[in-house]
């Protein structure tokens, strides 16, 4: 690194921070390197003591009005009389927007209930018909024959006929 350089690291550490030992062993390298850099170092540490010891100033109760007016007239605007930006969107300027957001997160929650429910329904359908294809009673092909004749049957509308249970009787 060149001397000068390192010389102003050195400085610009010390402006912020004392120097460590190491960073004081590489300054006393440097003052041996060269005799001038030695009066030069004593000057700006008078400096920074003299600077160090001034009292913080406290900042004027505008002085964020009177920087933000300089940057207004800097830049060719008038900083007075501004006000904030207004909500431009009609979901921002009537709050729907969070509305909207909890909205769309209920029919999702509602979507997803819906879902679970028809997975569950489904799962009970196909055990009710595994149980009822493992059962042995099962008609057989002769009996299916005359199911729609049977089926008939019962769609006619029957009329109690109370002579003949009275003869039977």
């Amino acid at each position: 690194m060149n001397q000068s350089a390192e010389y102003d690291e050195l400085l610009a550490i010390r402006w912020l921070r004392p120097l460590n030992d190491d960073e004081c062993r590489r300054l006393e390298v440097l003052f041996a390197a060269e005799e001038g850099l030695r009066l030069r170092w004593e000057e700006e540490m008078v400096v920074l003591e003299g600077v160090e010891g001034l009292p913080d100033v406290p900042l004027s109760s505008n002085f964020t009005h009177a920087v933000v007016s300089q940057v207004a007239s800097r830049m060719g605007e008038s900083a007075v009389g501004t006000s904030a930006p207004v909500a431009t969107s009609w979901l921002e300027r009537f709050g729907l927007l969070p509305r909207l957001g909890l909205g769309f997160a209920l029919s999702l929650a509602v979507f997803g209930s819906f879902l679970q429910y028809q997975r569950g329904h489904s799962a009970r359908m196909v055990e009710s018909l595994a149980a009822v294809t493992e059962s042995d009673t099962v008609p057989s092909l002769e009996e299916l024959q005359n199911f729609e004749a049977i089926q008939r049957l019962a769609q006619v509308p029957v009329e109690v006929d109370w002579e003949l249970i009275a003869a039977v009787e």
